[in-house]
């Protein structure tokens, strides 16, 4: 067994990443290593599918660290969070290499042990050749541990444990249970030839225990419910503002700033598809006809699109201002028209069928979804109202019991819950809400974490709500990013599972779906990822 060993750098410094590899090949040779660099992708293959994947396969990731290193966004913002991830768990372990003078020790990077000794840089050493026998020789040290080879060893031992497995449940609406590594003791090599059972016939016991345990930590990690995975999405700077699962059982989002739709597999390998410039695609469903349809709002149209990326798109009333899109069990697709003050109805073929006029002039209508009831609900976010129509366009519309806070709209998302009412978010009120569509009867459930905007709002495939929440700070970002849960399998209890940053601004997360994987994922609008958190199930 070798152990798996990941190297990341920034070009700049590919000379003296090739001198550590010619030092490290004493390691390679004895068979203790094996190196996996970004030079190895071969042409045509996914380059990000391929570094995701051996960076979450590593037992030992090497961090090149120099002043382009940390300037590098991908460096930084994805290989170098993912590492630390993982570091933090115990699943891998990570070696900062000090390559040239920078300030490093002003990162999250200063906590780690980092090599050459003393975190002297490369380049300052007498000769580069002195500086990477030094380096070398520690990363012996760490690869012996690794393989057992020093003096003691300890089980069990779950190497390959990815970061998304052992990030732990709440254990209430406020903390967070974190993994700790399984109980092993530990014996000198001496110890352990005096015990003769263990040398003989004791070995199969062993072997027994050894796999009991491997079977425990693998079904443990599968079934735990708050594990948050993130995939990077190639283009950078993305504003990921809604997502969808789509017909063809891969996740849809969209990229409102960049104009673009992006199609993720549940194994977090992306594709991109254009849409037309500044359209700003908002909204993304899954509709009736096996095709996702996207409202774009940029420019007034609604875009059909297959699962392939081919894209159509259709023209709506000019002045518009589109806000919200559902499909239909009448198999249309409904969308809001929040400046004319209507909600329009489209059939699959891309024609307007109706525009049906809200009861109350400058309502605002906004968001929308198919109800429970076969109806269509919508919030009316200057009306301060919640809203159902028919299919054939007739209109109702129930008072809500909180005020708006000055200088805003009441906004709310919306789902159909499975207990037959129709749920939502209360960006301003703090708080999750449910609307009884008979009798217009309203009750809120109030979010733990103080002052916190839930947004987009789902019901998994655990039968819960799922939503997204943010703590906005002064920099239009969030003190706080969290996925909220509330059970309705008869407890009406709500968790809350953080997304945990070192030294990084916390995203906004806005879209929220459930997934074909038994998951549910996320959006993020300022993340530049798109996110999984396990249900449980």
């Amino acid at each position: 067994m070798s152990v798996k060993v990941f190297i990341s750098y920034a070009h700049d410094d590919q000379e003296l990443h090739e001198q550590l590899r010619n030092h490290l090949s004493p390691l390679e040779r004895l068979e203790k290593i094996t190196i996996w660099h970004d030079q190895k992708i071969l042409p045509g293959e996914d380059w990000e599918h391929q570094i995701n994947a051996h960076l979450n396969e590593a037992d030992l990731i090497l961090l090149l660290v120099s002043a382009d290193f940390i300037k590098s966004n991908y460096c930084w913002n994805q290989e170098v969070r993912k590492a630390l991830q993982r570091h933090k768990a115990g699943t891998a372990k990570v070696v900062p290499v000090i390559l040239r003078p920078t300030a490093w020790n002003q990162t999250p990077l200063a906590r780690i042990q980092a090599l050459p000794a003393n975190g002297k840089p490369v380049t300052e050493w007498h000769t580069v050749d002195a500086a990477f026998e030094d380096v070398a020789r520690g990363i012996g040290k760490v690869v012996d541990d690794l393989l057992g080879t020093s003096e003691t060893t300890s089980w069990p031992r779950a190497s390959h444990i990815t970061t998304e497995d052992v990030t732990p449940p709440a254990l209430s609406s406020r903390s967070r249970l974190y993994t700790r590594p399984l109980p092993s003791k530990k014996f000198t090599i001496k110890q352990l030839s005096q015990h003769k059972w263990v040398m003989r016939g004791g070995s199969i016991a062993l072997v027994m225990v050894l796999l009991s345990s491997f079977i425990w930590v693998f079904y443990e990690q599968r079934h735990r419910i708050g594990v948050i995975t993130e995939y990077p999405i190639p283009t950078e700077d993305v504003h990921a503002d809604d997502i969808t699962q789509g017909p063809d059982r891969n996740l849809w989002f969209v990229e409102d700033n960049m104009a673009k739709i992006g199609r993720m597999t549940p194994q977090g390998q992306v594709t991109e598809f254009s849409l037309t410039p500044k359209s700003n695609p908002s909204v993304i469903v899954s509709g009736p006809d096996g095709k996702l349809w996207v409202l774009e709002n940029g420019i007034n149209k609604i875009a059909r699109v297959t699962p392939r990326g081919q894209v159509t798109e259709f023209p709506t009333a000019p002045g518009s201002n589109l806000v919200g899109l559902a499909a239909g069990k009448d198999g249309n697709l409904w969308f809001t028209e929040f400046q004319t003050n209507k909600i329009g109805r489209m059939d699959i073929s891309g024609r307007i069928t109706g525009e049906f006029s809200l009861p109350n002039s400058n309502s605002g209508a906004a968001w929308i979804t198919q109800g429970p009831d076969g109806n269509l609900w919508f919030d009316e976010q200057r009306g301060n109202r919640i809203g159902s129509i028919t299919s054939d366009g007739h209109i109702t519309e129930c008072p809500y019991v909180e005020q708006p806070v000055p200088g805003t709209d009441n906004n709310h998302n919306l789902v159909a819950g499975p207990d037959g009412n129709v749920w939502f978010t209360d960006f301003w009120h703090n708080v999750i809400g449910s609307i009884t569509p008979k009798s217009c009867h309203i009750t809120e459930y109030l979010i733990p974490t103080p002052n916190a905007v839930p947004v987009g709002i789902t019901v998994g495939p655990d039968k819960n709500i799922w939503f997204t929440e943010c703590v906005p700070n002064a920099k239009a970002g969030c003190e706080s990013s969290k996925i909220g849960r509330l059970n309705l399998q008869g407890q009406m209890k709500m968790n809350e599972y953080p997304l945990e940053r070192e030294g990084i601004v916390l995203p906004v997360l806005s879209g929220i779906t459930s997934g074909p994987d038994g998951n549910v994922w996320f959006s993020e609008d300022s993340g530049n990822q798109i996110g999984r958190i396990t249900t449980g199930l």
